[in-house]
Order: C-alpha cells, then sequence, then structure tokens
C-alpha cells in the first residue's frame, strides 16, 4: 500500500501551524496533528484559546 505525503494545516498563527505540520512531518496522523496545533495554540493566541476557554485557566 502506498503512503501519501500530503497534508495541510490552517491556523490563526503561523507557530501554531508550524506544529501541527512538525508533528505530521515525524509520522503522525491528522488527528495528531490537531491535538499539536490546538496545545500550539494556548501559547500563541492565548485570548483566543485555552484549555478553560477565554484565555484564563
Amino acid at each position: 500500500m502506498a503512503q501519501k505525503n500530503r497534508g495541510v494545516v490552517a491556523a490563526g498563527h503561523k507557530k501554531t501551524a508550524e506544529a501541527g505540520i512538525e508533528v505530521l512531518k515525524m509520522g503522525g496522523n491528522a488527528f495528531d496533528g490537531a491535538v499539536a496545533a490546538i496545545l500550539a495554540s494556548f501559547v500563541t493566541e492565548p485570548m483566543l484559546t485555552s484549555p478553560a476557554g477565554g484565555g484564563f485557566f
């Protein structure tokens, strides 16, 4: 079975997208990339996303 090496990560901040891309490059699947991007967005976009919502934890 041939493995495809294509994917897209959309995000509001460059570093958020880079986190998702890095996980995909290391062999992660789409879910792994999404989780990495979400966790990175807690740091790069704290006023928009956070574990508790609203930028407060």
